[in-house]
């Protein structure tokens, strides 16, 4: 029964990571380096308030993800070395293809442009990087705690580095002031939650959810993930600081939500397997595919009615979403000798 019941949550775990994987997309589709949507939309009343919805609903993805990772790497000690280096060879891997791709299409042969490719630029991997070989220590640390004294640090940590940055991020953002020296993640500001500290407090909490679970009904859990969309939502029409990450309010998105689907048993199939465990590619590749929504008219698109921006979300995202998934298949299916030969050539690991 134990392992029916742990089978069926890594199912709905499963569905969680398609679900924040589109999140991720949806938010790069509001943002001015993607499709834009924010920027667009900012004339039209109702299209406007969509894409403010949006983003409160997508914003909790990466703080979500970190959890997950908290969640099951809190009781495993070893680490492998081959998991980074594939980490790190999938961002240069589909950064070089593009850049490759991009040169050939449009006759550009830049050597720099190709050096830089190469380049593994990209936040997310390196934090969370440092997370997993750093997270053996920190389990050891976790697990010499009782429940009482995990709750005090998962307190202190939310109140130190969720709760007054939130305040002072808010602030800042209405007042359009700038206040140096006074953060306490680094000298100037919270960086927005892209930090190696925002990354820890999300594995705290993920490793919480897995040793402590939360006996409530999920229209509870669901209910709490509501009520933190609308307090971002709400927080956005005053400043988009609100969409820091380290947001008390993203956070308590992000955790409700892996509560809710811990809390359900959703059917394992295959599909869904497969799409879960392509999350990570369809991170790296959909920024390389921007083209695909500048096909489109989005400006246009985005300034019309409800029903217009609505479309044309469902669309363009579901679309990109598509490709990107496609894509990594192949990939995964032309990589897989590589992967298997550095699986098992670069046999170092260490347990701690």
């Amino acid at each position: 029964m134990n392992e029916m019941i742990k089978n069926g949550r890594i199912a709905s775990f499963d569905w969680l990571r398609i679900v924040l994987t589109f999140f991720v997309i949806v938010l790069h589709f509001n943002n001015s380096n993607g499709g834009a949507a924010l920027a667009y939309t900012s004339e039209n009343p109702f299209g406007h308030e969509l894409a403010l919805l949006s983003e409160s609903i997508c914003i909790c993805a990466v703080d979500a993800f970190m959890i997950l990772s908290g969640y099951f790497l809190c009781q495993k000690q070893e680490r492998r070395i081959s998991k980074v280096i594939l980490l790190f060879a999938t961002v240069m891997g589909y950064n070089s293809f593009f850049s490759i791709s991009n040169m050939i299409v449009n006759g550009n042969y830049l050597l720099k442009n190709y050096i830089h490719s190469i380049i593994p630029i990209n936040y997310f991997v390196w934090l969370y990087t440092v997370i997993y070989l750093l997270s053996p220590w920190i389990n050891i640390i976790f697990n010499t705690l009782d429940k009482k004294k995990i709750r005090l640090l998962l307190c202190v940590c939310i109140l130190l580095f969720v709760i007054y940055p939130t305040v002072i991020d808010i602030f800042t953002g209405i007042t359009g002031t700038t206040i140096n020296e006074i953060s306490t993640i680094s000298a100037t500001d919270s960086g927005a939650g892209y930090t190696l500290v925002n990354f820890f407090v999300m594995y705290l909490i993920g490793a919480y959810l897995r040793n402590y679970k939360m006996n409530f009904s999920p229209i509870i859990f669901v209910g709490g993930y509501i009520i933190g969309v609308l307090l971002t939502m709400i927080t956005l029409h005053f400043t988009m600081n609100g969409t820091y990450y380290n947001n008390i309010f993203v956070v308590i998105s992000a955790v409700f939500l892996v509560l809710f689907f811990q809390s359900i048993r959703l059917p394992k199939m295959t599909v869904v397997t497969t799409l879960a465990s392509l999350a990570f590619p369809i991170f790296i590749i959909h920024p390389c595919l921007y083209g695909i929504w500048n096909k489109f008219n989005l400006e246009k698109w985005l300034s019309g009615n409800f029903f217009c921006v609505l479309g044309i979300y469902l669309v363009a995202n579901v679309l990109m979403y598509a490709v990107s998934a496609g894509i990594a298949l192949i990939g995964r299916f032309i990589a897989s000798p590589a992967v298997k030969l550095i699986d098992t050539k670069v046999a170092f690991k260490f347990r701690v």
